[in-house]
């Protein structure tokens, strides 16, 4: 079985990585950034799912699709 967790892209925020956590129900989130809140700004920066692979992949298209969304206004300016 491939090692997921040694995939796991950083938090966009602070750069920190993330927190794999859960036996039956993976999770992944930052610690630092995430509030849990239903009404947070950080309630879409999250992985979830029924393995850590699908959880990762999750967290990580969440970083990727950021990460792009600020280059691009970045070099629109």
């Amino acid at each position: 079985e491939r090692n997921a967790a040694r995939d796991l892209r950083p938090c966009w925020r602070c750069g920190r990585l993330p927190i794999v956590s859960g036996e039956r129900y993976t999770s992944v989130a930052c610690i630092d950034c995430y509030d849990g809140a239903p009404d947070s700004t950080t309630r879409n920066e999250y992985g979830s799912g029924l393995t850590p692979e699908v959880a990762i992949t999750e967290w990580n298209t969440c970083m990727e699709y950021t990460m792009d969304a600020l280059n691009e206004e970045m070099a629109s300016r």
